[in-house]
């Protein structure tokens, strides 16, 4: 069972199954949204304010992991 199902959520996925292909965001009344063509519907990520940091600390962590490892992620 994945996470999602673990959690009661429910699991929305892209059309074509491929989510990196082309995640979309958008803000909308201070919140940001996250949609994938051919989806029926978005996701509300949350506040302006908290995705920003969301995102900075996400990537803070993903360069502290490529440095520890000795590589690089393949964008």
């Amino acid at each position: 069972m994945d996470r999602a199902n673990a959690m009661g959520g429910t699991h929305l996925s892209p059309a074509n199954g491929h989510a990196s292909d082309a995640l979309l965001f958008s803000l909308e009344d201070g919140f940001v949204f996250a949609s994938w063509p051919g989806a029926s519907g978005s996701v509300r990520l949350g506040s302006y304010e908290d995705v920003r940091e969301m995102m900075r600390d996400f990537l803070a962590q993903s360069e502290v992991g490529d440095r520890l490892s000795g590589e690089r992620r393949r964008a």
